[in-house]
C-alpha cells in the first residue's frame, strides 16, 4: 500500500463496481454535455456496493479478511440504467456530491450483492443502516437546481466488483482485488450454450 506525497488522514475500504472504459466514456460525455463545469473525477468513477472500514491505521489482517470476503461471495451479473444527474446536498453548499443515478434509487440485484458481502463480514465491520443507492459521483460542487434526466440512459452491465482502498486526504483510490460475478449458463459471454 505504498503511496507518495501526503500522509492519508485515514484508510477507507469499500467494495465497488468500476465502469468499463466504454461506460466511463458515456459518463464523461454526459458530464461534458450536461454537467456544471466542475472537474470530472474520471480516475475514481465507481458505484459503491458496500462500505467496510474507515481507519487511521490499517489493522493487521484486515486486508486479508476483506480479500477472503470478496472471494467467498457469488452473485449474478446485473444491469443498471443510469438516467439522471442529481445533487446530493449535505450542508456544504460548494462541495456537494454531483452524481449520476437511477430513477427510483434502487437496484434489487445490487442490493443482493451488498447483502451477500455484508453477511460475509464479521459483526464489527458491518456499517449501521447501510442501504445501497446506485450512483456514481462524477464531481463535487454547488450542483444543479433540479435533477437532469439524461436524453439517453447509460446502460451498465455490472459483471465484477472490486475491493478498493481510498487514501483520504491524498485523493487516491487503490484497487486491491476484483472478482467476477456469475453469468447464466446460456449467456454467450459465459462460454455456455448460445
Amino acid at each position: 500500500m505504498a503511496h507518495s506525497g501526503k500522509t492519508p488522514s485515514s484508510h477507507f475500504f469499500f467494495f465497488a463496481a468500476r465502469p468499463p472504459e466504454d461506460v466511463a466514456e458515456q459518463m464523461a460525455d454526459a458530464w461534458q454535455t450536461l454537467g456544471t463545469g466542475e472537474k470530472l473525477r474520471r480516475d475514481k468513477l465507481h458505484m459503491t456496493i458496500l462500505l467496510v472500514a474507515d481507519v487511521s491505521v490499517v489493522p493487521e489482517g484486515l486486508v486479508d479478511l476483506l480479500l477472503n470476503v470478496g472471494a467467498a461471495v457469488t452473485c449474478p451479473v446485473f444491469d443498471v440504467q443510469l438516467d439522471r444527474l442529481a445533487t446530493w446536498r449535505h450542508g456544504r453548499a460548494r462541495n456537494n456530491p454531483l452524481v449520476l443515478t437511477v430513477a427510483g434509487g434502487r437496484s434489487v440485484e445490487g442490493e443482493a450483492l451488498a447483502a451477500a458481502l455484508l453477511s460475509a463480514l464479521p459483526e464489527d465491520l458491518r456499517w449501521p443502516r447501510w442501504r445501497l443507492v446506485p450512483h456514481v459521483t462524477l464531481a463535487y460542487g454547488k450542483g444543479f437546481g433540479d435533477d437532469i434526466t439524461l436524453p439517453q440512459p447509460i446502460h451498465w452491465q455490472i459483471d465484477s466488483f472490486t475491493l478498493t482502498e481510498s487514501l483520504r486526504g491524498v485523493g487516491r483510490h487503490i484497487p486491491l482485488a476484483s472478482w467476477r460475478l456469475n453469468r447464466a449458463p446460456d449467456d454467450p459471454a459465459s462460454g455456455g450454450k448460445q
